[in-house]
């Protein structure tokens, strides 16, 4: 099969095998997380309904420990009213004591204070300082004298008293004191004492209402306990359910995960034996390409070189038959037919009309003709002798498309008549070896 049959059959050749889809579908997570909500949301229910029905028996509890706080509340109160009792009937005991012997000292106060002319130690010293001036600075007689020291000695006597009733009359007054500060004491004991009567009449009243609450609350525990039993069974029942539902969904999580890996594995293996069948279809193209570009190479050459013999045996044909213009150095040896070769380089065939015809120069055109050095007419003889002995050893010249198809199959140009042959045998072996190596390639 040719490099271009090869081609278009690998262009109608199908792709790579398309992946399959996943084996399972994916874990629903919002229909998992919604199903454990509306689980959890019957479990606080009943939770709450629960925790309402045992509230009697927490009532029972608080009930026991409010009972237990007032008993205890009414023992402290007995105790406070009976050291309040001994306390007032201790300050009562220590009035009655205080009231005569304050009564006695105040009669001997009194007594005292009747004796006494002057009433403050500073009256007595000025009256005594008085005296005493006068006992110095005047002369009395002897009765005088005497009368007047006796005054002074009464005086200094009363000072004596004075100190006595100032001493006692303090005494009263701290007694005084001391008596309405008891007094005060057992009035705010009789104050005590009645507020502690009142608080042990509403713990008695208190007392008496949470023991019936107590038996109420006893009572309502025990129709509730049954109820409370038939929650609990429920509630341990919802949250194995919800347990399950989560171990459920880690498993076929775990499992979708399991499988996705594989599916994943499996993908990447596909994908790797696809890009390993387009590297392959890659060097296919590329070799195909590359045949196709020999083939169109070799198509090129053989036409070229084919045209080239054609057209030198021609021109030597024609030479010796002849001996026709194409022998003539002065006339350029003219393209072949026109031909595009895989270069892009177009032959437009120059002066060439038929094979092995080569038209005259002309001194207008452009390619490097010759122009004859002079116009007179030579003789024959002269001619023939020129034409026979020079033509042989003159180059020839071609113009740039010839000469591009030498370049083409890298063979040099004859540069005379004489290497024609040469470079047409060349050609020739050229076209065997050309054929040869294009026909190893292929097989």
């Amino acid at each position: 099969m040719s490099a271009r049959g090869r081609a278009k059959g690998e262009a109608q050749s199908g792709g790579p095998e398309q992946s399959s889809p996943p084996s399972l579908p994916a874990p629903d997570v919002k229909k998992f997380q919604q199903s454990v909500a509306d689980l959890s949301v019957q479990i606080k229910d009943k939770e709450n309904q629960r925790k309402r029905l045992t509230t009697g028996g927490q009532n029972v509890v608080q009930l026991n420990g409010e009972l237990t706080r007032v008993t205890s509340e009414l023992a402290e109160i007995g105790h406070l009213k009976s050291s309040t009792t001994a306390e007032v009937r201790g300050v009562e005991e220590q009035i009655k004591q205080l009231g005569p012997e304050n009564s006695s000292k105040k009669e001997e106060a009194n007594k005292v204070l009747v004796g006494l002319r002057y009433k403050t130690p500073e009256r007595i010293e000025e009256a005594l300082r008085k005296l005493r001036q006068q006992q110095m600075s005047r002369q009395f007689s002897e009765n005088e004298e005497k009368r007047l020291q006796s005054e002074i000695d009464t005086l200094e006597n009363s000072k004596d008293e004075l100190r006595e009733f100032l001493k006692t009359k303090a005494e009263i007054e701290e007694m005084i004191q001391k008596l309405g500060q008891l007094r005060e004491r057992r009035n705010s004991l009789y104050r005590r004492s009645r507020e502690l009567r009142t608080r042990e009449g509403e713990a008695k009243d208190r007392q008496s209402q949470l023991r019936r609450q107590l038996a109420e609350a006893r009572d309502k525990k025990k129709g509730l306990q049954k109820q409370q039993d038939t929650l609990t069974e429920e509630i341990d029942g919802l949250y194995k359910a919800r347990q399950r539902l989560r171990d459920d969904f880690k498993k076929y999580q775990s499992e979708y995960l399991t499988a996705n890996s594989r599916q994943e594995t499996e993908e990447r293996e596909r994908e790797s034996v696809r890009r390993g069948e387009e590297r392959k279809e890659r060097r296919k193209r590329q070799v195909l390409e590359a045949e196709m570009r020999r083939e169109m190479e070799y198509d090129e050459e053989k036409t070229v070189c084919r045209t080239l013999i054609s057209h030198l045996e021609k021109m030597v044909e024609h030479t010796a038959t002849n001996g026709g213009p194409g022998l003539d150095p002065q006339r350029s040896f003219s393209s072949p037919p026109a031909y595009h070769t895989a270069s892009g380089v177009g032959r437009d065939g120059g002066g060439f009309e038929e094979p092995g015809e080569f038209l005259p120069r002309k001194t207008e055109d452009v390619g490097g003709y010759l122009v004859p050095s002079s116009s007179r007419r030579k003789s024959k003889r002269d001619r023939k002798k020129n034409t026979l002995s020079g033509k042989a050893q003159r180059r020839l010249q071609y113009d740039a498309v010839v000469f591009s198809q030498f370049q083409f199959l890298s063979v040099a140009p004859p540069t005379n008549l004489s290497t024609v042959p040469q470079v047409l045998q060349t050609l020739k072996e050229k076209l065997v070896s050309s054929y040869t190596n294009h026909t190893a390639y292929v097989l």
